[in-house]
């Protein structure tokens, strides 16, 4: 049981054997109604320039399995991640790669087995000394063994402090297994591998919901209006699945924030496009406000770190000091 409630982590578990037999822990239970919406009737392609994004990937693994996710397959994640992205007008830019050892991170800090974090404390210390950047800096965790059933978890975007702890909360987290070209774990040998979890995950840190979301067939469930409604998850590669039947459109089954298998999933619609570039002006405080209501959240800076100790980084968080990796 987490020794405090940690919403912006842990959140519902689907009911679909999807991901490839994992689950992405993003909550799609929540009422539409209380959700913002963007009316999308039409939709005109962006001309302007790819938006910048720095994007910090933190590699974390037990003692055990500190070689398995080498740098080739890091570079071939990324890959995926820029190709997708450039497409629909942001520009990710991998400042820095870090690994980190520890056999209590390297399996995101959950129990042995179930989805609890035993100790929140030590969670949050880690974070808070491992994120890198500014809010509008994409970090991604990437963890070499996470429970089986886990795919990973990502934060919405919202107004938050600089400092606070939502702040250092920010990013995703990805099961390494989901990673491209990277030989599957016993036991967990139906992940998908070809990176296309991370685009996922990094979808809902771009503000997209499940394609699923809210689970019914009235109303614009997902809050973008192309993308056809959808009762529940796909899994594998459903070819003609109607979850839906008296409303317009099969079930986007190739969509990536559906729970397709990846080798099924293809692309983002217009008007995920246009949801993912508001919510990204509207929460990184780049250009679509004035100069005086844009929300600053200043990078930071730090000295090497070699490694990470786990004690170590609690009691530096204790003290209220924030270490950074390298190039921070």
């Amino acid at each position: 049981m987490l020794s405090r409630t940690a919403t912006a982590l842990l959140l519902s578990l689907g009911t679909s054997a999807a991901l490839g037999s994992l689950q992405c822990l993003n909550d799609d239970t929540l009422a539409a109604a209380a959700l913002p919406t963007i009316s999308l009737p039409t939709y005109v392609k962006r001309q302007d320039a790819p938006k910048a994004v720095d994007v910090y990937f933190h590699v974390t693994s037990t003692e055990a399995n500190k070689d398995r996710i080498t740098d080739a397959i890091v570079d071939a994640q990324f890959e995926v991640l820029h190709s997708t992205y450039l497409r629909h007008g942001f520009q990710l830019n991998l400042v820095n790669v870090s690994r980190i050892v520890d056999n209590v991170a390297g399996r995101g800090f959950y129990e042995t087995t179930g989805i609890g974090i035993p100790d929140f404390d030590a969670y949050v210390a880690w974070r808070t000394a491992t994120r890198c950047g500014a809010y509008d800096a994409l970090n991604v965790y990437f963890f070499s063994d996470l429970n089986g059933g886990i795919g990973g978890v990502c934060n919405q975007a919202g107004v938050v402090q600089d400092g606070s702890q939502q702040f250092f909360l920010d990013g995703c987290w990805v099961n390494g297994d989901t990673m491209p070209g990277l030989s599957p774990r016993t036991g967990n040998d139906t992940a998908p591998r070809k990176g296309h979890v991370a685009v996922h995950e990094v979808g809902h840190w771009f503000g997209l919901f499940h394609t699923f979301h809210g689970r019914h067939c009235d109303g614009i469930n997902d809050q973008v209006a192309d993308t056809p409604a959808q009762a529940g998850a796909s899994s594998g590669c459903p070819v003609g699945r109607n979850s839906c039947p008296d409303s317009p459109g099969l079930d986007p089954i190739h969509n990536f924030m559906d729970y397709s298998d990846d080798g099924c999933t293809t692309e983002f619609t217009p008007g995920q496009e246009e949801r993912m570039h508001q919510q990204f002006d509207a929460t990184s405080g780049i250009d679509s406000t004035p100069e005086d209501k844009r929300l600053h959240v200043s990078k930071r800076h730090s000295a090497i770190w070699a490694s990470y100790n786990l004690k170590m980084l609690m009691a530096m968080a204790s003290m209220h000091r924030h270490p950074r990796p390298a190039s921070c």
